[in-house]
């Protein structure tokens, strides 16, 4: 039972490096967070059976509420993280393949390089 607390320290500790690392998004920083943000989920995953026991447990409660307030932050650096390299994909798409009759930047279709689940 004392894998709960530690798993837990662990996934918050993935959670903040990967916030560290979004604080300069390129595209390896997004590879690298997609990595260590599975670390996370690996650990709350393997916590959420276990947790039953310490759900009165004040530092464990503590914890989870830390872990969900990281979560959200590295949520808004994911989204920033997006519109920043949408926009700069879309200033590329204009700069080399000019404007639509509308004056507008024609539409690329990209693949995608991120999924999440939740």
């Amino acid at each position: 039972m004392a894998e709960v607390p530690e798993r837990l320290a662990s996934a918050r500790s993935a959670v903040e490096q990967s916030c560290r690392l979004l604080l300069n998004p390129s595209p390896e920083v997004l590879d690298r967070c997609f990595q260590v943000l599975s670390v996370a989920v690996g650990d709350l995953a393997a916590s959420r059976d276990l947790i039953g026991p310490f759900k009165s447990d004040a530092g464990i409660l503590a914890e989870v509420c830390e872990i969900r307030a990281k979560v959200r932050l590295a949520g808004c650096l994911l989204d920033n993280a997006a519109v920043y390299h949408s926009k700069w994909n879309r200033i590329l798409t204009s700069m080399l393949q000019g404007y639509t009759a509308r004056g507008e930047p024609p539409t690329v279709a990209q693949p995608g390089r991120l999924a999440v689940e939740g």
